[in-house]
């Protein structure tokens, strides 16, 4: 009768698996600090092109709050200027006029953009916009910020400005896209692609880019 013998595992073996196993957790550790902003860049554009998404709904289905007079549409706003409150990272606001005047389809006030307490509750003005919320990278996504935001001129042109607003109006909606025109002069002018730049803190080189264009189209690069 034939016996069967059974192969243990030998002490090399052993030693073998402990150094691939070793080697492989201390490219992990090592990495740990790239793929955590990696993350936080991640999140916070897809996070960001949520919430347009989000605002774009808001506008679609025409609803708007009694509690908040003369609301003609939604808009998300963003600025690549320091505001002395770098939590605030973007808002969402109430576009607003009184009746029998058009809404001017954009953010309206830049000053009140690092003011997180100036939301619609509070506005008594009913020409004036409104935040109705304020988003802060801090909390769900630390390390990550927007880094610069673009537009695509006539000549299709990729040109930094200091900020952009993006707003919808029922019932389609109509999407409007301003930004800060590059010519210096502060004015605000209609634009058909807007590119918001999310990065790193710490690693400029991680980054991810919210896109929007005037079909409506809304993706992450």
């Amino acid at each position: 009768m034939n016996s069967i013998k059974e192969k243990g595992i030998t002490l090399v073996e052993i030693i073998i698996a402990l150094f691939i196993i070793a080697t492989f957790s201390l490219i992990l550790v090592s990495d740990f600090p790239r793929i955590k902003q990696q993350y936080a860049v991640t999140r916070a554009a897809y996070k960001m092109a949520q919430d347009i998404k989000r605002v774009q709904d808001m506008s679609l289905s025409g609803v708007f709050s009694l509690d908040i007079p003369n609301i003609k549409g939604y808009g998300f706003y963003a600025s690549a200027r320091d505001h002395g409150n770098d939590d605030i990272r973007y808002i969402i606001y109430a576009d607003r006029a009184v009746s029998g005047n058009n809404p001017d389809q954009k953010f309206d006030n830049d000053s009140i953009y690092g003011n997180a307490y100036f939301d619609c509750s509070e506005q008594t003005d009913p020409n004036e916009d409104c935040i109705l919320e304020a988003i802060y990278f801090s909390k769900d996504s630390p390390g990550a910020l927007i880094a610069s935001i673009s537009y695509v001129d006539s000549f299709d042109n990729e040109v930094g400005t200091n900020w952009a607003s993006i707003n919808f109006s029922p019932p389609n909606p109509n999407i409007k896209l301003f930004a800060e025109d590059s010519s210096g002069d502060g004015q605000a002018r209609e634009q058909k692609i807007i590119n918001i730049n999310i990065s790193s803190n710490t690693r400029p080189d991680i980054r991810k880019t919210v896109l929007v264009n005037k079909a409506g189209l809304i993706e992450v690069k």
